[in-house]
């Protein structure tokens, strides 16, 4: 969202799988994936942004680096991050800045610890 409302949209194209997941958590049961990172401008910034199980796929961060971004948002839903150092090395390899978040309380099945960083 923008000061003009709606501006940009992203569907995670890596989707999450464990067998220990149910629910809205078994995202190969109950989504289709989208099309990888987008290139999309905030005020003329080259921004793109890829979801959660989208950050652990090569691929994806090839595609996203692929792209020139200077800012890449990185929302999640984790029960908790990994370590710090695995952004820092994940917006070394794309270049650009990287705008981590984690969700806060109940997800489905696991309690979510938050969290969020600027690497």
């Amino acid at each position: 969202m923008g000061p003009n409302s709606f501006f940009y949209h992203y569907r995670t194209t890596w989707l999450w799988y464990s067998s220990e997941d149910i629910g809205y958590r078994n995202e190969w049961a109950r989504y289709d994936p989208g099309t990888d990172p987008e290139l999309f401008e905030i005020d003329g910034v080259r921004a793109t942004c890829f979801i959660c199980a989208d950050g652990m796929s090569p691929r994806c961060l090839a595609r996203a680096a692929g792209l020139s971004p200077e800012v890449v948002f990185y929302p999640n839903n984790r029960k908790k991050l990994p370590r710090i150092e695995v952004f820092g090395e994940r917006a070394k390899a794309i270049q650009a800045t990287m705008l981590v978040t984690n969700r806060v309380g109940k997800s489905w099945m696991h309690e979510t610890q938050g969290g969020c960083g600027v690497f």
